[in-house]
C-alpha cells in the first residue's frame, strides 16, 4: 500500500536491496531524513562520506543512499588491495 510519503515504495527499495544495514530517521526540527546505509563489512571496517543534498523525495534520496553504499564499498575495496599489493611489493623486492 502506498500513503503520500511513498512508504510502499521505500519499503520495495530496501527489500531489493542486498546490504547489511540501514538506519532511517527523521529530524522534526528541521524535517530532514536521515540515511545511514552500510552495504558491507567483510572486507573490512565500514567507510564513505557524507553527502547533504536537497532531492525531489524521500525515495530518491534512499535510492541514491543505497548506491553510494554499494559504491563506496567496491571503491574502498579496490584501494586497500592496491595497498596491500604495493606493500608486498615493495616487502618483496627489498630482500
Amino acid at each position: 500500500m502506498l500513503n503520500h510519503w511513498g512508504i510502499g515504495v521505500m519499503e520495495s527499495l530496501l527489500k531489493e536491496w542486498n546490504g547489511e544495514t540501514i538506519i532511517i530517521s527523521y529530524d522534526h526540527p528541521t524535517g530532514a531524513w536521515i540515511f545511514i546505509a552500510i552495504y558491507s563489512t567483510k572486507l573490512g571496517p565500514a567507510g564513505g562520506g557524507t553527502r547533504m543534498k536537497s532531492y525531489p523525495d524521500v525515495q530518491s534520496a534512499l535510492q541514491d543512499v543505497l548506491r553510494l553504499a554499494e559504491g563506496m564499498t567496491y571503491k574502498l575495496e579496490l584501494i586497500t588491495s592496491k595497498l596491500k599489493s604495493n606493500t608486498e611489493s615493495r616487502s618483496f623486492s627489498r630482500t
